[in-house]
């Protein structure tokens, strides 16, 4: 990553302790502080950006359907697995509130040429567990069966893996099913007996 993104030298910890002040205060206010989190995201440097994702998590029990576009434009902003995959876990918060984003804006971005709004699509149920939207899953899946991409590839394993964790029957018969990328299967099937 250090050949993709600037980054300041601040470590993890260090982040999290310098940032920790403004953003209990910013997590204090009524509305989520938009302004704030896309100025970090126009910083070069890497850290602005985790800290912008910390403040989301912070506020993620704010987050609503109206919320849902600026989390898109954060997802193909500086796009990498590291902050596409913290704002995934937001995009699963909203999609707990709102199931119909299911129907509505994620077949879009599960068929769409971004690879980035593609990965949300799989992952964003990770957290859900039995509460897994099944039909959605496999539709999301079956339309990036053919990806040669890593990132998709490795993204399906894990969306099954962490489903396997309350079915696993359900993830081997799908496996076996449907022709999936050898990353996918093995990532799919790591945890199951």
């Amino acid at each position: 990553m250090k050949q993709k993104f600037s980054f300041l030298g601040v470590k993890s910890p260090e982040r999290r302790e310098a940032s920790k002040a403004i953003l209990m205060e910013l997590r204090n206010e009524k509305d989520i502080q938009w302004d704030f989190v896309f100025n970090c995201f126009e910083q070069e440097e890497r850290e602005f950006h985790y800290i912008a994702c910390d403040y989301l998590r912070k506020v993620q029990r704010k987050l609503t359907h109206d919320d849902l576009a600026n989390v898109k434009s954060l997802i193909c902003t500086h796009s990498w697995w590291d902050t596409v995959d913290a704002l995934a876990i937001e995009v699963g918060a909203i999609g707990h509130k709102h199931p119909e984003i299911r129907q509505s804006v994620l077949p879009e971005w599960s068929k769409g040429e971004n690879l980035w709004l593609r990965r949300v699509s799989l992952i964003h149920q990770l957290r859900y567990k039995e509460k897994t939207d099944l039909e959605f899953l496999a539709s999301s899946i079956q339309s990036n069966l053919r990806s040669r991409e890593f990132f998709i590839n490795k993204a399906i394993g894990w969306a099954l893996r962490s489903y396997s964790a309350v079915n696993p029957r359900w993830v081997i018969q799908f496996c076996d099913s449907h022709d999936l990328h050898s990353l996918s299967k093995k990532e799919a099937l790591r945890k199951i007996n």
